[in-house]
């Protein structure tokens, strides 16, 4: 499924790409010892898609932020989102809380937080 960036984005539409992406996600994990997935996700239904599939596994979850103005002007900077997403995105995020660790992309550069979810969750640690 290719979804333009013109088109409106349903929690369906996502459920259902949902699901050969956590395929190939199992895939990986079957020769390599872990895997980094980048996901928004925003309903229960694909939560708990993705978590029950990742039962056999070791899952750490993260909470990527920063403040809604900030994904406003990175929406329109970027122009290769639906419009809108971001604010969706923000007010649908699901689990609102819970994760293992939160990192927020306005406080920290993009390597900053690249460097700080492994060496947090490697360590057992929690930011």
């Amino acid at each position: 499924m290719r979804i333009s960036t013109g088109e409106t984005i349903y929690e369906d539409d996502v459920f259902e790409i949902s699901g050969e992406m956590i395929a190939d996600v199992i895939e990986v994990l079957r020769t390599a010892p872990g895997a980094i997935v980048d996901h928004v996700i925003t309903s229960e239904r694909i939560y708990r898609q993705f978590t029950d599939a990742m039962r056999p596994y070791t899952l750490h979850t993260v909470r990527v932020t920063c403040p809604l103005e900030v994904l406003f002007k990175r929406e329109q900077t970027r122009k290769n989102r639906c419009p809108g997403s971001a604010e969706a995105s923000f007010t649908y995020l699901y689990p609102k809380d819970g994760y293992d660790l939160a990192v927020d992309t306005h406080e920290m550069t993009a390597e900053q937080c690249a460097e700080a979810i492994p060496a947090a969750l490697c360590s057992g640690g929690e930011r």
